[in-house]
């Protein structure tokens, strides 16, 4: 049976689609439309089937590939360990009417069960956490380094080494790399026009966890939004006026966040505080109510017991203990005095007897 898949004419007006070299299209093409590639874009295939589907020679293939998955927004992200491609836009076509497809959601969380101990998932939930929130579990292990690929063979991602970096170049280091965990991007700290802009808004005052909250807040409004999604770039966020705009946004959401903490913990405090006093008062009713009962007769004390039993069946376990100690003495007085026997009786339980010595013709 022949199978199809549905592709948005929107696709070519994307302009990181038109930017795209020939060959990188094809493969991306491929890889989005070929058998095997699921409504998440999480799936599993070998570089060599892709070289051999699309017919490309090897330099050239080689040279596309790396271009898909290393440009500064990246198309693809590719699990050479475990031969797991994710292809990002695949997920953006069906989004509208995710969260009203019941199979679309089984189908997403499937994949994203299957490749769990695959980076792609941790990267996809991340970019998606939005869309996906309430739907489908995130407890997801911690992404593994991001590997890139040559025709099979693994690179290790490479860390910058701090050392030879400039003091300057730390600060441009540091927000670039929250703006690409954040984002999943490759974007470079070294691009001069990306520091210009950096070094635009430090002059105006702004500090480094003023641009982290900026790109948090940027994450959390555009990472599941289509049409916004392509926004998510420095030259955008860092932009003077933007910059501004999205930094109030930020500080008046963390000041309504931490209004509402600040209102459970004062809720959760005047809660503890009514159950502090609950208790105490409780307490005390309890010590006069053991006053009170101790000054009773054991007649007086088997009443009391008989209001609680009319109400729960279970009588507080001091007015028990009382009752018990009482009737004690009235028997071993009784049965003294009235030269009875031990009763014929395994356990001399206070009912059996009470029932006992009332058959001897004392009443208690």
């Amino acid at each position: 049976m022949a199978r199809f898949a549905n592709f948005e004419t929107s696709f070519w007006d994307d302009e990181d689609i038109q930017d795209l070299t020939p060959a990188e299209k094809l493969i991306y093409i491929w890889t989005f439309t070929n058998p095997n590639c699921r409504p998440s874009g999480i799936y599993k295939i070998s570089i060599k089937t892709v070289m051999f589907h699309t017919g490309l020679p090897k330099k050239i293939f080689e040279g596309a590939w790396k271009g898909l998955k290393d440009r500064g927004k990246p198309l693809i992200y590719y699990d050479s360990d475990n031969k797991i491609i994710w292809v990002i836009g695949k997920f953006k076509q069906i989004l509208a009417g995710f969260k009203g497809n019941k199979n679309m959601i089984s189908s997403v969380k499937h994949d994203i069960e299957e490749f769990r101990n695959s980076f792609v998932s941790s990267l996809f939930i991340k970019k998606y956490e939005g869309a996906l929130e309430g739907l489908i579990s995130l407890h997801i292990p911690i992404p593994i380094p991001l590997k890139s690929l040559k025709e099979g063979i693994k690179e290790d991602y490479k860390e910058e080494k701090e050392e030879g970096i400039k003091e300057g170049e730390k600060i441009f280091k540091e927000i670039i790399d929250f703006f690409n965990k954040e984002f999943s991007s490759t974007f470079s700290y070294k691009t001069k026009s990306t520091q210009k802009l950096i070094n635009g808004r430090l002059a105006e005052g702004r500090t480094i966890e003023d641009f982290k909250k900026v790109i948090t807040n940027r994450r959390k409004k555009w990472m599941a939004d289509p049409k916004m999604e392509e926004y998510l770039r420095p030259k955008t966020l860092f932009n003077a006026t933007n910059f501004e705009n999205y930094l109030n946004e930020a500080l008046k959401e963390e000041k309504k966040t931490n209004e509402i903490k600040e209102r459970e913990q004062q809720e959760k405090e005047r809660e503890r505080k009514d159950e502090q006093e609950r208790i105490e008062e409780e307490r005390k009713t309890i010590e006069e109510n053991i006053t009170r009962w101790n000054k009773m007769s054991l007649k007086e004390l088997q009443n009391e017991e008989a209001k609680y039993l009319r109400f729960t069946s279970n009588p507080p376990a001091q007015l028990e203990k009382i009752i018990k100690e009482k009737t004690d003495k009235v028997i071993d007085r009784d049965r003294e005095r009235l030269g009875l026997s031990d009763p014929p009786i395994e356990e001399n339980s206070q009912v059996e007897m009470r029932t006992y010595i009332k058959s001897q013709g004392f009443v208690l």
